[in-house]
């Protein structure tokens, strides 16, 4: 069997692939033992001047012959056993170069005469004839093998049994050799397109022939037929045909004198197609069969599974020819039996169980894209996990037995047929999806785990069990029914994505909390109430059928229904404790009851069913309707705007119509309970007009809250019906202040008659318009001051009754017409006074005095009695920094300030004689002023400029007189935010000031270090503001008449100082005060919308006593002067507190 053949061969020493004949193997050296040969002639070692030349002969085939190639190819060209051309050295080569071919040339027929070598690397075995390997196997390790080929191979056959030897009694037949399994190992990969047929048993031999017994030999028993593969571990890829080897035939029995033979051999059994012991995965698009008995009838298992832990993967196409067994039980997880590939398939269901078929298996699967159908039924226990693709059933029974549960995760389930199913079904976390197919089915078992769960198909899909955990799709033309008509059935608890139909049919209660999106539309059926409680959003619409009941929301502040019309041929309830907006249009014969919260429709609705209002409140906004009769019960509300209602309207609870707005009804009115009509203006109110007649009784209310211009005067038809009125109201109320509202009756109208409130006058003489204890009664502005106490506001609450009595449409009273309460108006007149109360001359008299004592503590310092408040440019010229931040509270109903300041002085002084010193100084400060009260919320901000001159006399060493006197001006700007109008009155107005001081004080020595200085004082200071008119706010702007404020404050005070050495000191000051004029602030002014009537503003009342005191702390060193100090004035009521860090440097 010698050929001329090419071998492709890995050059170790230089790294490259060779193509290099058989014959010119010789190239490489060795032994002759070890040459290939060529004509039967062993080649002599090439000596090494031809080695260079076989080189070059190599590389040049294997630029004819060679292809572009990652591996070798090596070529079984003999029946040999070992030696070049043989498997044995192909398989030896192939080891040394991962990823070669070993291609047989021909038939191959071989018995080796011990084990082939184990595959240990990738290996394609190519094979277009017939190849027979005599009593041993491929052992392919844990290779990866690939057989390939339009050839067979025949694996491990076993030897026939020799004959029983003939005279005497026959000799007795040779048991035939068992068979060997064809590809072994474990852990392997296996990917077969061939046919391997495991080793065969050999026959039995014939027993002998007796000459002198009746009977022959016995005959030989046959070899038992083995596995086309087995092992453990592996991994096997079937598109071939593999089968287990045939049993040996029994050998005949021996002839005897009698005749022929007695005892033939018993037939060996058949070897199964593949084995595994555990752990194997193996998939079979092709053929596996088990092997013939002997006796050429019974077969052997064509797969044979134990240890657990293997799964078999049927693809389409794939057949077994003998039974399929699994052993392992729970072992190891036990076996799977799963359905793949991306091909369409079938699989008969009846061939599962203990006497059928497929046996064992403790799991079943469905894997890939493809869509398999399992035809007809099994009582087996078949648990089937879909994780891809699709398994169709056109029965629940193809599934197994009813207790077996159904897991879908990653696939779908397909039903062919109208179905019924008790079956638990779990979702996986990869979801899964019920396809019905176009068909009913109807579910009752339970759904559980957390997955996402989609119905799909033409048909309907029924759930009646408890559901699962996760999210769930319905899919378009779809319909998933929750319920049948019991007392079972729900969705699961995720979100549902809807874009078919989700109907519920159940006879009692179901509360659906999901939240239920996409475009499909809701349906109730059956006769229990279906609540809604999540935030919906599907926009396909909703229908209530007949006898059946839709809730919006449980009492709550979630549920709604989504987009769309309703069709309502049942009843509709809404029941929420907030406020929902419902746009749908509602059509059909139902009923609409509101049970809680706040409705507000805005369609045109056409349902004919009575719409009753149990509690809460519907409202109508303009354009809406109702076509049936509406009851409003006691508790529950209706608001309405330019609507129209079709029937009767019935109002035991509140009707309410707003402004400028008309409701139409279609029928009678009667109203028993609360009527409540707002008005706007004298033309702009709300109206009823009835086709029938109006029966009225209970309350009627007046919500004038937004009204403006009202004056005396009618407001027609506030009811018209054309069937006449009757009845009247028990009562009228309203909400203004400022007016009543009295009830003119007619035959067939109801009209409101506006008056203006009388108030009572003021009791107590005083200001202009009016005093701080006038009077007066009734809901006017001046018996709405004086209900909150608020005396400050009397004055312009006077003048603005009056405006409100002589013209009531006037634009300053048409402000005050829309509030509604005493409060408010007590609040609006607070925000009408002067700013802040006359309190910016206080704010301002305090920044006075704090420049006042920064000149006496620089006259102090002269002496070496200063507290420590040094100053910069010792000698002459003096600079300081100064900030104040003063708290005045409420008192006397007189709203408080804050107030921040912040300024420097300057000076420069000098002595005219030994006693006596003078000096001038110029001073800046600003102060921001905050009012107190966020209800009347006010603000200035004030500059101060003030130019003083001073000095000191020297009366003796220890006593020294004080003196200064200044003059200034002040610029003041505020603003007033009126916010009951919208409007801020700004001001901008300049101040005089003038400041007197006078003191004598005798200093006393303690100690060597320590000092004390007492001083009596006098300091009097006076503003005058000029006259100045607001901007911003309309009418409501004043105009404040020029005043002028005064000060004499009379004080003793101690100075104390203590040197700690000649580079420090400590100060402290305490002294007493008492404001001998203690003027209280008053403003004139008048309204620019009512320019002839002023009126007097009374300000802060403060506490003439007023107590002083300071610390400070004195650090000189290298010429600088360092000094920290804090000062504080308080009254009752009031404290004003400076602080300051100085730096001083002598020039």
């Amino acid at each position: 069997m010698n050929k001329l053949a090419y071998r492709l061969v890995r050059n170790r020493r230089s790294g490259i692939l060779q193509a290099v004949p058989e014959s010119a193997h010789v190239c490489a050296g060795g032994s002759p033992a070890s040459r290939p040969v060529f004509a039967g002639i062993a080649r002599p070692a090439a000596s090494p001047l031809l080695k260079p030349v076989c080189r070059a002969l190599s590389l040049g085939l294997l630029a004819l012959v060679a292809q572009a190639a990652t591996a070798a190819t090596y070529t079984v060209v003999n029946d040999n056993d070992s030696g070049a051309g043989s498997l044995r050295q192909a398989i030896t080569d192939a080891n040394a170069d991962a990823g070669s071919t070993i291609e047989l040339s021909g038939s191959l027929d071989l018995t080796p005469s011990s084990p082939l070598p184990t595959l240990t690397g990738t290996t394609t075995i190519t094979n277009a004839g017939t190849a027979v390997v005599a009593g041993q196997s491929i052992s392919a390790g844990s290779s990866n093998l690939t057989l390939s080929g339009a050839g067979s191979w025949a694996l491990g056959n076993g030897a026939a049994g020799a004959a029983g030897s003939d005279g005497g009694s026959g000799g007795i037949g040779g048991a035939g050799g068992a068979g060997v399994t064809g590809i072994t190992g474990t852990g392997f990969t296996l990917t077969n397109a061939t046919n391997v047929t495991g080793g065969r048993g050999g026959d039995g031999g014939r027993g002998g022939n007796a000459t002198s017994s009746k009977y022959g030999g016995y005959g030989g028993d046959g070899g038992a037929g083995a596995a086309a593969v087995a092992g453990a571990g592996f991994t096997l890829i079937n598109s071939g045909s593999l089968a287990g080897g045939n049993g040996g035939a029994g050998g005949v029995a021996g002839i005897g004198t009698w005749g022929p033979g007695y005892y033939s051999g018993a037939a060996g059994a058949g070897g199964a197609g593949v084995i595994s012991t555990g752990n194997s995965t193996i998939t079979n698009s092709g053929v596996i069969s088990g092997g013939l008995h002997g006796n050429g009838v019974t077969r052997a298992n064509a797969v044979s599974l134990s240890g657990g832990g293997n799964e078999l993967v049927i693809l389409s196409g794939g057949t077994f020819t003998g039974n399929v067994v699994s052993t392992s039980g729970s072992t190891n997880g036990g076996d799977t039996l799963t359905l793949g590939g991306g091909t369409n398939g079938s699989f008969d269901a009846s061939k599962i169980g203990n006497s059928a078929q497929f046996k064992g298996f403790q799991n079943f699967t469905k894997t890939g894209t493809s869509t398999w159908a399992l035809v007809n039924t099994t009582t087996a226990a078949t648990p089937w996990i879909v994780k891809q693709g699709t398994l169709s059933i056109a029965a629940d029974s193809a599934l197994g037995a009813a207790g077996s549960a159904l897991t879908l995760d990653g696939g779908t389930l397909l039903t062919t047929a109208d179905l019924t199913s008790s079956r638990a079904i779990s979702v996986g976390a990869s979801g899964g999806s019920i396809d019905n197919g176009g068909h009913s089915d109807v579910f009752s078992g339970a759904f559980t785990g957390s997955g996402h769960l989609t119905f799909s198909g033409a048909g309907t899909t029924v759930v009646t069990g408890t559901s699962h955990s996760g999210a769930t799709t319905i899919d378009s033309a779809t319909t998933l029914q929750i319920g049948n008509g019991g007392t079972s059935g729900a969705l699961g608890s995720g979100a549902v994505t809807n874009n078919g139909t989700l109907a519920f049919n159940r006879s009692d209660a179901i509360t659906v909390a999901n939240a239920i999106g996409g475009s499909g539309a809701v349906v109730a059926t059956g006769t229990g109430v279906v609540t809604l409680t999540g935030a919906n959003t599907y926009g396909g619409g909703t229908t209530i059928d007949s006898g059946a009941a839709l809730q919006v929301g449980n009492g709550g502040t979630s549920g709604a229904l989504g987009g769309g019309v309703v069709s309502n041929n049942g009843t509709l309830t809404f029941n929420r404790s907030d406020v929902i907006t419902v746009a749908n249009a509602i059509s059909g014969s139902g009923s609409v009851m509101v049970a809680g919260g706040t409705v507000m429709m805005t369609a045109n609705n056409t349902y004919t069913g009575a719409t009753n209002v149990n509690g809460g409140a519907l409202n109508l906004a303009d354009g809406a309707g109702l076509a049936g009769a509406v009851a409003v019960l006691s508790g529950g509300s209706l608001g309405v705007g330019s609507v129209a209602i079709g029937g009767n309207l019935s109002n035991a609870g509140t009707l309410s119509v707003a402004a400028g707005k008309t409701l139409m009804v279609g029928g009678n009115l009667s109203s028993t309970d609360t009527l409540s009509v707002a008005v706007g203006s004298m033309s702009s109110y709300g109206k009823i007009d009835a086709a029938g007649t109006a029966i009225l009784g209970g309350r009627l209310t007046v919500d004038a809250a937004s009204a403006v211009g009202l004056t005396n005067g009618t407001l027609s038809s506030v009811i018209h019906a054309d069937g006449g009125v009757s009845g009247s109201f028990s009562s009228v109320s309203d909400n203004s202040v400022l007016f009543d509202f009295g009830v003119s009756y007619g035959a067939n109208d109801v009209s409101l008659i506006v008056t203006t409130v009388g108030g009572g006058g003021d009791t107590g003489g005083g200001d202009t318009g009016g005093g701080d204890t006038g009077g007066g009664g009734g809901a006017t502005i001046v018996g709405s001051v004086n209900a909150f106490g608020n005396s400050p506001a009397l004055g312009a609450a006077h003048v603005l009754d009056n405006v409100l009595a002589t013209n009531p449409t006037g634009p300053l009273a048409l402000l005050f017409v829309p509030l509604t309460t005493q409060q408010d108006v007590a609040v609006a007149a607070s925000q009408t006074l002067p700013l802040l109360s006359g309190g910016t001359t206080k704010a301002a008299q305090n920044v006075m005095g704090d420049i006042g004592r920064v000149l006496q503590s620089r006259i102090d310092s002269r002496r070496g009695l200063s507290s420590g408040d040094e100053f910069l440019g010792d000698e002459h010229l003096w600079l300081k920094p100064f900030g104040s931040w003063a708290d005045q509270k409420d008192r006397r109903e007189v709203t408080g300030y804050e107030a921040r300041t912040y300024g420097v002085a300057l000076g420069v002084d000098g002595e005219l004689s030994s006693a006596l010193r003078v000096g001038a100084a110029f001073a800046y400060a600003k102060g921001d002023v905050d009012g107190n009260s966020s209800a009347t919320p006010q603000s200035a901000e004030i500059d101060v400029f003030q130019l003083t001159g001073y000095g000191s006399y020297s009366l003796d060493e220890r006593t020294e007189i004080d003196f200064l006197a200044g003059i200034g001006r002040n610029r003041n700007e505020g603003r007033r935010k009126i916010t009951f109008a919208a409007r801020v009155a700004e001001a901008d107005f300049t101040s005089d000031t003038a400041y007197l001081g006078l003191g004598i004080g005798r200093r006393y020595a303690l100690g060597a270090q320590t000092s004390l200085t007492p001083s009596v004082r006098v300091d009097y200071s006076w503003i005058k503001d000029d006259a100045y008119t607001e901007k911003g706010a309309g009418v409501l702007n004043l105009d404040v008449d020029s005043r002028s404020t005064e000060a004499l404050v009379i004080s003793v005070d101690g100075k104390l100082e203590h040197r700690l050495s000649e580079r420090a000191s400590l100060l402290a000051n305490l002294g007493v005060g008492y404001d001998t004029i203690n003027e209280r602030a008053t403003v004139t002014a008048a309204f620019v919308g009512a320019p002839g009537a002023a009126f007097v503003t009374r300000g802060l009342e403060l506490e003439p006593w007023l107590v002083r005191g300071g610390l400070g702390a004195v650090f000189r060193t290298g010429g600088v002067e360092i000094t920290g100090r804090y000062d504080a004035e308080y009254r009752e009521s009031f404290i004003n507190q400076t602080a300051s860090v100085k730096a001083r440097w002598t020039f």
